[in-house]
């Protein structure tokens, strides 16, 4: 999946919007008013760089959930990322970015995952440990931006 997880994507809530998306308004110079509907950035244009960014004042909508992997995790939310521990269990805490929120789920490739994010955020990195790391989490189904941009930067 090239997208991020989310339950009931296809539900259109009451004002006819589907899950994740929400409307932006903007005044016009000549009193108007133009309205957006924003959809969240698929996997793929998180790997290019993009990022939602919307003064909180021109959003109307509530904060969307979505559960998601660590490697689907926008990388601009990795320095909020922390785990905790509840009844014997260790989770992350939910990551609030003020448009969604996201649950990221514990799997056991998770250090892995961050050995690769650590690895493809350098300026140079090595190309033979990008491989590496790729190929495993490739073998163990891992999806998202993350072995998107690890798969470009193996391919140039």
């Amino acid at each position: 999946m090239e997208t991020i997880i989310q339950e009931n994507m296809s539900e259109i809530n009451q004002n006819g919007l589907k899950h994740g998306q929400f409307k932006v308004l903007f005044k016009t110079f000549d009193k108007g008013t133009l309205e957006y509907v924003i959809n969240p950035p698929t996997q793929e244009e998180i790997a290019n760089g993009m990022r939602i960014i919307v003064p909180r004042r021109y959003k109307y909508s509530t904060i969307h959930h979505f559960s998601i992997s660590l490697s689907q995790l926008p990388p601009y939310l990795w320095k909020a990322l922390r785990t905790c521990q509840t009844n014997n269990t260790e989770h992350y805490i939910p990551i609030n970015d003020g448009i969604y929120q996201y649950s990221v789920k514990i799997s056991k490739d998770d250090d892995d995952i961050q050995k690769l994010y650590n690895l493809i955020m350098k300026q140079c990195p090595d190309k033979s440990q990008v491989a590496k790391l790729y190929k495993h989490l490739e073998k163990q189904e891992v999806k998202g931006w993350l072995m998107i941009s690890a798969k470009k930067i193996l391919s140039t």
